[in-house]
């Protein structure tokens, strides 16, 4: 969903366009925004995704988390996030249609681009399809405008014959996600080199047991 972008105006939505953000599949993915957007903003981090081979940019620790399980799953073969709904004329329609008001910028009243937290490409069954993914604290589902933007995403992605799904920390195994965060780390050894190779079999056990069929699923 939208985060505070600073200034936002016509002008910088035609930059983002030309730098092509949000556009291309795996290395080639650009995010629409990027931790880079937001240098003060607390809790961001970049990880190098094994799927993908590029920074991934992620703004909450419940999406770090669930980086890490979409990374550790075998049907998920891309993962791209801060994934935006750059078909603004449909949003605004469905926004009318539903009886809520579309996000603007409150200094230029230009539209805000609305933005999915992971737009996931999984293949099952020898079929490839896309499944947009929105993660939010559980404690803000009782905010009446959360509400509102998840139904415009909702709407927006039904529209486009893409299934949707909210994730909250409830649906996230924390352990496991940490213990996928260490492999990940050790996977390339260059990268820290506190954690010995000698222990990664071990740790692969771990995660083969039953919690490991969450990320498989």
């Amino acid at each position: 969903m939208p985060r505070r972008r600073g200034d936002w105006n016509e002008e910088k939505f035609d930059r983002l366009l030309e730098e092509k953000r949000g556009e291309g599949v795996r290395d080639q993915y650009s995010p629409w925004i990027t931790v880079r957007d937001f240098p003060s903003k607390g809790r961001v981090s970049r990880a190098r995704g094994w799927k993908t081979n590029r920074l991934h940019h992620l703004f909450s620790d419940h999406e770090t988390r669930l980086f890490y399980i979409l990374e550790w799953s075998d049907v998920v073969i891309d993962i791209r996030e801060q994934f935006p709904l750059l078909d603004i004329e449909l949003a605004q329609k469905i926004s009318i249609d539903i009886g809520v008001k579309y996000p603007v910028d409150t200094a230029s009243k230009f539209p805000r681009v609305l933005t999915t937290d992971f737009m996931v490409t999984v293949k099952q069954d020898g079929k490839v399809r896309d499944v947009a993914l929105t993660v939010k604290p559980s404690s803000e589902l009782k905010n009446k405008r959360v509400i509102e933007k998840f139904e415009i995403e909702r709407n927006y992605y039904m529209a486009k014959g893409i299934e949707w799904g909210l994730v909250t920390e409830k649906h996230i195994p924390k352990l496991l996600a940490r213990n996928i965060e260490w492999v990940h780390g050790a996977y390339r050894l260059e990268e820290n080199s506190k954690k010995k190779i000698q222990d990664l079999p071990i740790l692969r056990t771990e995660l083969c047991g039953d919690n490991a069929v969450i990320a498989k699923a």
